[in-house]
């Protein structure tokens, strides 16, 4: 009978452990679920106030308390933008340059850095600290002697101009990046391209560059935000619509006595639509380039 009871003694134990831990487990996860979504809330939030100012009229711009759902919610704002400023012709440069310098950068950038990944010689590591070295020094260092090298060259003001300039900052990263992929991948393949009659070349543009879409891809995706949002050399190098791109655009919205929000915020929302259908678009290609690329370098 004593050892029975002993029995159910311990049993009721085991079940009080279990219960415990199940609720803890549940805690633990509510809390968790909790932390996630306030977080994801915080990170949204200025977008959503930003769409909330790009349709609320003038009058409730500046209301006080403000409020995030407008009374007479209007896109007035979003037609606009298109009439009071070329709009059209900015968001085109944007395009134009960043595209433009993105694919410079990686005709450029790859085999840089599959020499640098591939080939031993003299200077190899200093070559490369040297690269990252340049993403130290702050762009307006270069600004001026660009300014005067591009007004030599006749360039100045002109969506050339700008993807030169673009180009230059943009490379030494995605060689970087690139090598730490093109690093990943076994030489072997390579060599049996060769052996079947490739040049080096061949291999590289046949073998090496289609295995490394997703980590060119990531690199092209570095390249194409840093240039679509940049604004030190948009504002410096250009004088005129004809090659202002939209960071310098969204900059006249904001007058000398006042700010047109509705018309900024407006704006803001259109120039982020490429860049959130770029990330859902190539959301799979990003993270595997990024991840691969960082196992090795």
């Amino acid at each position: 009978m004593q050892a029975f009871l002993k029995r159910i003694r311990v049993m009721n134990e085991r079940n009080l452990i279990a219960a415990r831990s199940h609720k803890g487990k549940i805690v633990k996860k509510v809390f968790l679920s909790v932390l996630m979504w306030s977080s994801v809330l915080i990170i949204l939030f200025p977008f959503i106030w930003m769409i909330s100012t790009s349709i609320k009229p003038v009058s409730e711009t500046f209301r006080v308390p403000p409020a995030l759902i407008p009374d007479q919610p209007t896109l007035s704002a979003y037609k606009d933008i298109w009439i009071i400023r070329p709009f059209g012709q900015y968001i085109k440069n944007s395009f134009i340059v960043s595209f433009g310098a993105t694919f410079l950068s990686l005709l450029i950038s790859a085999p840089a850095a599959y020499a640098f990944a591939r080939f031993r010689f003299k200077g190899q590591k200093i070559g490369v600290f040297l690269l990252l070295a340049t993403q130290m020094v702050p762009y307006v260092m270069v600004a001026i002697p660009l300014f005067v090298i591009f007004s030599k060259l006749g360039i100045l003001n002109t969506q050339i101009g700008l993807i030169l300039a673009d180009t230059a900052i943009t490379v030494p990263f995605s060689v970087f990046m690139m090598r730490s992929y093109f690093i990943t991948l076994p030489e072997q393949i390579e060599e049996a391209a060769m052996m079947d009659g490739c040049t080096r070349f061949q291999a590289f543009y046949r073998i090496i560059i289609p295995l490394s879409a997703p980590g060119m891809f990531a690199s092209a995706v570095y390249s194409f935000l840093l240039i679509w949002g940049e604004f030190l050399f948009a504002v410096i190098l250009t004088d005129s619509d004809v090659a202002r791109t939209v960071t310098v655009g969204l900059y006249t919205f904001i007058g000398q006595y006042q700010i047109q929000w509705n018309y900024l915020m407006a704006a803001v929302t259109v120039v982020t639509i490429p860049v959130v259908f770029l990330f859902i678009w190539g959301q799979k290609y990003l993270v595997g380039g990024l991840t691969t690329g960082a196992v090795k370098g």
